[in-house]
């Protein structure tokens, strides 16, 4: 009992220092928490937008002209599985939209585009009657009919081509998630760095009181077990809300890392629904 009144003592004369360090813990929890959902976020994500679009094939006409509503409706009449994908680009702000059937990406059941049809849900897919009648504002656009790669009997007149979703990320994008993990561990290096010099600014502070506390006979070895232990309960107090701050600051740059991940990869755009923060 006389230890911790002497523990808390110190605080009570400088409760600057203490708000100090709750503040450096809060902090390094909110900013480590922060660049790792993101980096979760964005891993899950290339992730996704590989797995949503693992059916990398199309149809296209033998004679080159562009496939339209009246091929769609030929093949399927001939029993192949194809889906259509309407992509139209519009200009900043808005930017690409892409119109889907979700009945017509049935028949890929739980495999290639079947699996993900589900997570083409939200912006920015849209139905592909809405994308119709937006490409009737003059916007660029371009059908494709999507199918499997194992569709290799297709009707006289139709061919088979890889259909590349965007650019591939490959090794880029491993450098890029390697980056935010070496962000995320250099702001847990830093914040951490100055939680150790408060802290260690208190303990300079608090020599005379533990030299006065081993003079009555306490042991140093239990002197810090017992700042451990402070160390440790500050800690449990302060990471509950550096944890809730982390989320928030994630969710605020979330948008504008999404971009990046739009320009850099073309993730964002396929890479489904967004992921709820912890």
């Amino acid at each position: 009992m006389m230890l911790a009144r002497a523990f808390v003592s110190h605080y009570r004369r400088h409760p600057i220092q203490l708000l100090a360090l709750a503040l450096m813990i809060v902090l390094a929890t909110m900013l480590w928490t922060g660049v790792t959902v993101l980096t979760d976020q964005a891993r899950n994500s290339l992730l996704q937008s590989e797995n949503a679009v693992a059916a990398r094939a199309h149809v296209i006409r033998s004679d080159g002209r562009p496939v339209g509503v009246d091929d769609f409706a030929a093949l399927r009449m001939a029993g192949v599985c194809v889906a259509p994908w309407l992509e139209l680009q519009r200009p900043p702000p808005e930017g690409r939209v892409i119109g889907i059937d979700p009945l017509a990406m049935g028949c890929f059941g739980d495999t290639g585009l079947g699996s993900g049809a589900d997570t083409l849900d939200g912006a920015p897919f849209l139905d592909i009657s809405e994308a119709a009648e937006l490409s009737k504002e003059g916007y660029g656009s371009r059908l494709y009919l999507l199918t499997r790669d194992e569709n290799r009997d297709l009707p006289t007149g139709y061919i088979l081509r890889e259909f590349s979703m965007g650019p591939p990320t490959g090794e880029l994008a491993d450098s890029f998630l390697l980056n935010l993990d070496a962000l995320s561990l250099l702001v847990l290096l830093i914040t951490g760095l100055l939680v150790r010099s408060v802290h260690r600014l208190g303990i300079a502070q608090r020599h005379g009181s533990f030299s006065l506390l081993h003079r009555f006979g306490v042991p140093r070895q239990r002197i810090t077990q017992w700042l451990t232990l402070e160390l440790l309960v500050l800690t449990g107090i302060c990471v509950v809300p550096g944890l809730w701050l982390g989320a928030k600051l994630a969710g605020m740059l979330g948008s504008g890392f999404g971009q990046a991940l739009d320009s850099l990869f073309d993730v964002a755009v396929y890479a489904g629904a967004e992921e709820a923060l912890p």
